[in-house]
């Protein structure tokens, strides 16, 4: 799909990218790409498949994240491509098709990820987004070689922090919605910069507790062809 700008959008859906539009955690997928054939490495291995469940749900630790740090060094551009040929195969039919419904309902569709843009933005393109619509994470490369993380508020302080100050820059008008599987995806909606929020409970390992979610705003949705409905009834409420 060719990208295509909406000129004046009724509505602005911020989606998740990990568990949300694809059915994994894709930082910890590709960091173990990384780490398949490095000698010495295996103890970092091991750490980065225990920290899988744990970066869905928002609960890694101090010492945790300089082990994703060390990881980040060994990997190679060869490692984003084998990553973004893999998932094209894994996603639902539903995923394509909402972005192609967003945009006939004059919807602009953006994704916020804690995830990387390196091979996101590839597989936005094929769904029409241009790159100031996919706001996540950058490395710092060295020809075909990653440095480590990019230092960015997204990165250091969050979704909701990264939008609070975007959002009065970006001339945004219409209602938000948040669409995600994770406290930092809820905290968009709970700090008030999205007039909803939408529990994406198909793909995570351990969906949102209901009990910090009390408003009859915030929907749930069992699976990604049920999407694109949920977005235009909480549109419709809001």
């Amino acid at each position: 799909m060719s990208p295509k700008k909406i000129a004046s959008p009724v509505a602005h859906v911020f989606l998740d990218f990990d568990y949300t539009l694809v059915p994994e955690e894709s930082t910890i997928q590709i960091l173990q790409y990384a780490l398949e054939h490095r000698r010495g490495a295996n103890q970092i291995k091991t750490l980065i498949k225990k920290m899988g469940p744990k970066t869905s749900a928002d609960q890694i630790q101090g010492s945790e994240i300089w082990t994703l740090i060390k990881a980040a060094t060994y990997l190679r551009w060869k490692h984003v491509q084998r990553y973004v040929d893999k998932i094209r195969q894994q996603i639902h039919p539903a995923v394509p098709a909402l972005f192609r419904q967003l945009h006939a309902e004059s919807i602009q569709a953006y994704i916020l990820s804690a995830a990387f843009k390196e091979w996101i933005q590839p597989i936005a393109l094929e769904w029409g987004l241009e790159g100031q619509y996919v706001m996540a994470n950058r490395f710092v490369w060295l020809g075909n070689r990653s440095l480590g993380y990019r230092p960015s508020t997204l990165l250091m302080k969050g979704k909701s922090n990264l939008l609070k100050s975007w959002l009065p820059k970006s001339q945004v008008e219409g209602p938000i919605i948040m669409v995600g599987d994770s406290t930092s995806d809820y905290k968009v909606y709970q700090k008030g910069l999205a007039q909803a929020f939408i529990s994406a409970d198909y793909y995570t390992p351990k969906p949102l507790d209901a009990s910090i979610m009390p408003s009859e705003t915030i929907k749930r949705v069992e699976r990604p062809e049920d999407l694109f409905e949920q977005i235009m009834t909480a549109l419709r409420g809001i």
